[in-house]
């Protein structure tokens, strides 16, 4: 992964905070979900989140300022595995042929993480959790496509690419009956294959 000196104006997404896991900590971000699927942020609080984690209150703040803390780190672990995961559509030298695989990993990822990525995105959507989504793609896609290169909107067109790969897994995630997962990689790689030729 770059280390974020190529000039890439998406790098900070980098810069995620992901400190490793204790059993206190991973026990309040594995509890916050129930609560999620019933109450709104805000009406969760410490006491009830701490009882049903099993935590100490003292624990919690020696880990956390306060809830919504709790749910950045859970979407900082999700943006960070999507990173990873998908830091070679970044080589030009891969085909869309690869970029189909890469976005099925995806799917794959989001499909293994289906109950999170549906709190954060429909159930309580997390305009936060949205735009780092879609910062790791533009981060991906402005290796790909401008590195080493002036683009003419490539704000613009990093901003509709990015936002229309969102979109497609939240269209899935809201109706998964309604297009096969496969459909979803295809067009994302069809798309990757166009810009590929207009950005070249």
């Amino acid at each position: 992964m770059s280390s974020g000196k190529t000039g890439n104006p998406y790098s900070d997404i980098l810069r995620l905070s992901s400190p490793s896991d204790s059993p206190a900590r991973s026990a309040l971000r594995a509890a916050l979900p129930d609560f999620l699927e019933r109450k709104a942020l805000h009406e969760i609080s410490v006491r009830e989140l701490c009882l049903a984690a099993g935590v100490a209150r003292s624990t919690f703040y020696s880990y956390f300022q306060n809830i919504d803390d709790v749910l950045c780190g859970i979407e900082d672990s999700l943006i960070d595995d999507l990173i990873r995961m998908n830091c070679g559509i970044m080589d030009r030298r891969n085909s869309d042929r690869d970029g189909l695989s890469f976005y099925a990993g995806t799917l794959d990822y989001v499909r293994d993480n289906q109950r999170l990525f549906r709190i954060l995105m429909i159930t309580r959507p997390s305009v936060r959790f949205i735009e780092k989504w879609k910062t790791a793609v533009k981060y991906h896609l402005w290796e790909r496509l401008f590195s080493g290169r002036r683009g003419r909107n490539s704000g613009l067109i990093l901003e509709m690419t990015a936002s229309m790969v969102v979109s497609a897994y939240s269209f899935w995630l809201r109706k998964p009956y309604d297009i096969a997962p496969s459909e979803i990689a295809g067009i994302t790689a069809s798309v990757l294959r166009m810009l590929d030729s207009d950005c070249r």
